[in-house]
């Protein structure tokens, strides 16, 4: 006799409440496709009212959350205030996606006016991202008192995200001279005790950062340490830098490394930063620049600018891929590394590769670079820049610029400067 499926069985069950009764709890265990079959007879069941069929609706939608189908999420939230326009659940989920463009395009303002709706109802998770909306004026004008009105409903409500963001706000970043430790502290100790973990490494950072007082590493490391224990990915990054330098822990690349590892298996771009800096390095393992770029490369992929920088740099000096190292200039500069950007334009201003070159790019990343930070290299960039472009008056300008900035630390590399300055005088621009 064949089986009968799920779905099946929900189709004959006598009441569709008692489908989304058992649906509910299928999702509260996690079995979120069994969860589905229930609720498909229960979404279309004629005896279900309006404000039944939205909380279906809803409770569809997170189960195609979880499981990472957000389109599919959003477009059952939106049939959900089709049949109940002021469902909170569905109001404060519709906020989330569009605020942080999880299935819809990013927009923090239109997420912002889904929170309001909801908040005004007191769902928690509306009024926690309302209040970290004001917090950081994403969305909608930075408001810091609102901000903590409303983390402090959600808080109240059991938020321990709220927690995290009201402890935040009594932080110098935020309170400039107001700044109220005994506050974060507490609400951080709340966040800890509303199953947010996190707070650890907030906390950690605050003495390592000396807002306490008296800087304490040691401290610091005691706090990532229970972070780790309670499973904190990036409490892992961060204790494996406290062994890289000997902040709070005597020196231990060994741990550094393990550290390291266990981050990298969450992705976390900062953890393959850090190994391919043991393996550029040859820190506690044999110095393998192929070993460092595999993990620079895997960092830069995540979007992590230093790794990039690096990258670029090995390819340069190592692989002498030079196009291959534009690419991963262009990736930093696009994020505005100054770095990325001056290196970027000296090699568009300087390459032997005609192909490679191009001075109108030059010349703006350059610019951006000097706007950013004015140094003799950044001088020494744009004067190559201009010199690219033709306009030697002022490349020579620029260069001269920078040898006036040269101080006795950087006074060693004034020849290659002032020969640089006599090639433009001659009309010839850079090559190398």
């Amino acid at each position: 006799m064949a089986l009968l499926t799920a779905a099946s069985l929900a189709a004959w069950a006598l009441d569709p409440i008692d489908d989304l009764k058992r649906a509910n709890e299928l999702v509260e265990q996690r079995q979120f496709a069994l969860a589905r079959a229930y609720l498909a007879p229960a979404l279309v069941a004629p005896q279900l009212s309006d404000s039944q069929r939205a909380y279906a609706f809803a409770l569809r939608a997170f189960s195609f959350d979880q499981q990472a189908m957000p389109v599919s999420a959003l477009r059952d939230l939106n049939r959900a205030l089709e049949f109940d326009p002021n469902n909170s659940d569905a109001l404060a989920a519709l906020g989330q996606m569009h605020f942080t463009g999880r299935g819809a395009a990013q927009n923090a303002a239109v997420g912002v006016a889904f929170f309001e709706e909801a908040a005004i109802q007191y769902q928690v998770t509306a009024m926690a991202y309302l209040g970290y909306a004001l917090l950081l004026g994403e969305g909608i004008p930075p408001d810091l008192e609102s901000a903590r009105i409303w983390l402090s409903r959600a808080v109240e409500a059991g938020s321990g995200f709220a927690a995290l963001h009201l402890a935040a706000s009594y932080r110098v970043k935020h309170a400039g001279d107001a700044a109220n430790t005994d506050l974060a502290e507490h609400f951080y100790r709340r966040g800890i005790e509303l199953g947010q973990p996190d707070a650890l490494v907030a906390l950690s950072y605050m003495h390592a950062q000396g807002e306490f007082g008296a800087v304490d590493h040691a401290r610091a490391v005691e706090l990532l340490m229970q972070a780790v224990d309670a499973e904190v990915a990036v409490a892992n990054v961060a204790l494996a830098y406290a062994y890289l330098t000997g902040r709070g822990v005597d020196v231990d690349y060994a741990l550094a490394k393990k550290h390291y590892e266990v981050a990298a298996t969450e992705g976390l771009s900062d953890a393959f930063a850090g190994l391919g800096y043991l393996y550029e390095s040859g820190l506690g393992v044999s110095q393998d620049l192929s070993q460092a770029q595999h993990f620079y490369l895997q960092a830069a992929e995540l979007g992590d600018t230093h790794a990039q920088l690096q990258v670029a740099a090995i390819l340069q000096s190592e692989a002498k891929d030079i196009a291959g190292a534009v690419y991963w200039l262009r990736q930093a500069a696009a994020a505005d590394s100054t770095e990325g950007l001056n290196n970027l334009a000296w090699i568009l201003s300087t390459s032997v590769d005609a192909d490679l070159r191009d001075s109108v790019a030059a010349v703006k990343f350059a610019t951006q670079a000097v706007v950013q930070a004015e140094t003799p290299i950044s001088l020494d960039t744009l004067a190559a820049a201009y010199a690219e472009a033709g306009q030697f008056e002022e490349a020579i300008a620029t260069q001269q610029r920078a040898l006036a900035m040269l101080t006795p630390e950087s006074a060693n590399i004034r020849p290659e400067l002032q020969e640089r300055l006599e090639r433009y005088e001659m009309g010839k621009p850079w090559r190398e």
